[in-house]
């Protein structure tokens, strides 16, 4: 099946947040750029004061298609988002749906060389990457309140 056939069966609500990154991960870049990483994620990741900890099954599924989502458009859009930018669009997303979620930022230390990566949690789901990756990176704290 070609590409183009491929984003026709995707629900609407994919299609729409395909469409919707590919225009949202470059202003997320160019605010990282011109006002830094906290400007930027108090733009990007709301406080959810009043959401449930814990997403229901529902949320959880619609959390993974909207992953899924921002990755494509990361992928195969004209700009190539890294983690931090994909985790950040991802995290606004799933506010505006009300999916309670975490921004997670870790760093880990491999032969000499040190590599930090970005992620988002719903509960206990690691939602844009492999769920190892709690183990291989150490995190540090990011939710909305420490990023005030």
């Amino acid at each position: 099946m070609s590409r183009l056939g491929k984003f026709w069966a995707l629900t609407w609500l994919q299609k729409r947040t395909i469409l919707t990154a590919l225009f949202i991960l470059p202003l997320c870049a160019i605010g990282l750029r011109l006002f830094g990483f906290q400007r930027t994620a108090n733009r990007m990741v709301t406080d959810q004061a009043g959401v449930a900890h814990e997403p229901n099954d529902r949320q959880l599924e619609l959390a993974l298609q909207l992953s899924r989502a921002v990755d494509i458009a990361a992928a195969y859009g004209p700009y190539r988002a890294n983690c931090l930018k994909r985790s950040l669009v991802l995290c606004r997303f799933l506010h505006r749906q009300g999916i309670p979620c975490e921004l997670k930022i870790g760093a880990a230390i491999d032969d000499g060389d040190f590599s930090a990566h970005a992620w988002v949690v719903s509960g206990d789901e690691v939602l844009n990457e492999r769920p190892d990756i709690v183990d291989r990176y150490g995190s540090f704290e990011t939710s909305s309140r420490s990023l005030s």
